[in-house]
């Protein structure tokens, strides 16, 4: 069957060449960190040095004939593992105890996302291979990569994401309605459907709702995430997203309110994120404000402040959770195409651990 696709989707490539204009495009983007300190977290009272990614690079390149296009990926990853003290917590006392340092370097050289496109006609396109899907307005002018979905526990900073299909898209075009399908996916005694609606309705709004089912080998393993969220532009210079994102899992629901502000005047762009997640006793609340001043055509500065905090009271001891988050940065374009990104980044956790780092990202597109 991959051989099938495979062997369709080059002979559409091939043959769309002679009927439209061929247009490629790279990309490289190297993050690395110049300088850190540690890198901590707090996970039930527990705090610990983790890993720490030196380096996160990624080559893209990609080929798009207006008819049919692929997009072809590399990655190379260098992570430093590390450990250090450690609090150790039970029921009567907390006891501190001193654990060896271990220091490993792995570098690790992997394809990325590795996928082809057929369109079919004016009403539908194909897409599959290796790769995510995201649709809903994310407003990133002064906050970065927080992406839509839901906390898993009340001391996590990452969310599970409820916007996201993968491996295998079929699109199809009604009026003002894109509908995306991801065809089932399985692996072993699970499998994985998945859709879209985007409706786009101007001057007015975006929606976007988004579904995936995971079948399990019963019903206690099965799951289905849901994410709506709704991008109201009816306001000039004035972003407000809305939406909701949600686990449905036997005894393990897990629901979040999300709320998304930008403004931006002239030079000046400013951000509020807000994601509530809370299950069976136990929440979990994101708050991030950041602002981005474009200074000139070169130079972009920009402040972020976020706060991670979260509280479960599932057991006779209650558990709190606080992370905050400040990093000054700028992005200097040395060219139109070639931009370098630094700054500082600075994390402290509730019992007073801080680390402090400064990445470095430079990213070229040619």
């Amino acid at each position: 069957m991959k051989k099938i696709v495979s062997a369709l989707l080059a002979l559409a490539l091939v043959g769309s060449v002679a009927v439209a204009e061929v247009k490629t495009a790279a990309q490289v983007e190297v993050d690395t960190s110049l300088f850190s300190v540690a890198d901590v977290e707090d996970m039930d009272a527990a705090t610990y040095f983790g890993a720490n990614a030196l380096t996160d690079s990624k080559m893209t390149f990609s080929v798009d004939t207006g008819v049919a296009g692929a997009t072809f990926q590399m990655k190379v990853i260098s992570q430093e593992y590390v450990s250090d003290s450690k609090l150790t917590v039970n029921a009567t006392e907390i006891a501190k105890t001193k654990l060896t340092v271990t220091k490993k370097t792995a570098l690790l050289v992997a394809p990325g996302d590795l996928y082809g496109w057929v369109k079919l006609g004016d009403v539908s396109k194909l897409t599959l291979g290796s790769f995510t899907s995201r649709n809903a307005n994310r407003l990133t002018g002064a906050l970065d990569t927080y992406k839509y979905g839901y906390s898993q526990g009340y001391n996590t900073a990452k969310l599970a994401e409820a916007d996201k299909l993968t491996n295998a898209v079929v699109d199809f075009y009604v009026g003002p309605f894109t509908l995306q399908l991801q065809p089932v996916a399985s692996a072993k005694d699970d499998f994985n459907i998945g859709g879209r609606v985007f409706g786009s309705f101007d001057g007015l709004a975006n929606v976007t709702v988004t579904a995936n089912y995971n079948g399990g080998a019963d019903s206690a393993s099965s799951s289905t995430i849901l994410g709506a969220y709704a991008d109201i532009t009816a306001i000039e210079n004035v972003g407000i997203v809305v939406g909701y994102s949600g686990l449905i899992k036997k005894d393990a629901n897990i629901s979040a309110a999300e709320l998304r502000l930008q403004f931006k005047a002239d030079a000046l762009t400013v951000s509020n994120h807000n994601n509530f997640s809370f299950g069976k006793k136990w929440y979990a609340f994101y708050n991030g404000v950041g602002a981005a001043y474009k200074a000139n055509d070169k130079v972009t500065a920009k402040l972020s402040v976020e706060n991670y905090m979260g509280k479960d009271t599932q057991t006779a001891t209650e558990k709190t959770y606080n992370k905050l988050v400040i990093t000054p940065n700028f992005t200097y374009t040395v060219e139109k195409n070639a931009t370098i990104s630094s700054g500082v980044a600075i994390t402290t956790v509730k019992d007073g651990a801080t680390s402090i780092g400064v990445p470095f990202t430079l990213q070229i597109k040619y």
